[in-house]
């Protein structure tokens, strides 16, 4: 399988070892072909991927807890830093990686105090992605402004891209 990077060349995806039954990714991004992108790569590597394109439907998808979460920063009805920190104080045992455009560095430190699994900027790389989700630390990581994602294990997530 391809993926289209932002520069229109295309990038070979490895499957990897995957059986990702029953786990759950939810994506809560504001810009619908971002939305439908990761669902598609997500949904192809056997993940369960379920999407909000707000605050609101974000926090409606929070219950069961999802095993990934995926999270835009600006989002039309209010900050995506809100449900980071509402996973973050619920003790949910949620992975979540910030994507973001923004660049306003102390709001961004703000974000990073919240302790994300990764902090990225867009466009997103998909591996670095994929890295921040598994709590493997990137080889060349993708940070925003110099604010490095927090490093914890999950053994169990070994996604390959």
């Amino acid at each position: 399988m391809s993926l289209v990077q932002p520069d229109g060349t295309a990038k070979r995806l490895d499957r990897g070892i995957l059986s990702m039954s029953g786990q759950r990714i939810v994506v809560v991004e504001y810009d619908r072909s971002t939305r439908i992108a990761l669902r598609s790569l997500f949904s192809r590597m056997g993940y369960e991927v379920t999407l909000a394109a707000t605050v609101a439907d974000g926090f409606c998808l929070l219950d069961p807890a999802p095993d990934y979460l995926i999270l835009d920063l600006m989002l039309p009805d209010g900050e995506g830093a809100d449900l980071l920190r509402w996973v973050r104080s619920a003790q949910l045992p949620t992975r979540v990686a910030v994507t973001t455009g923004m660049g306003d560095h102390d709001r961004l430190e703000a974000v990073s105090a919240l302790q994300p699994d990764g902090l990225l900027s867009k466009p997103v790389c998909v591996s670095a992605l994929c890295r921040a989700l598994s709590g493997r630390k990137a080889r060349s990581p993708q940070t925003v402004d110099g604010i490095h994602s927090a490093d914890h294990e999950q053994p169990n997530f070994d996604m390959q891209c």
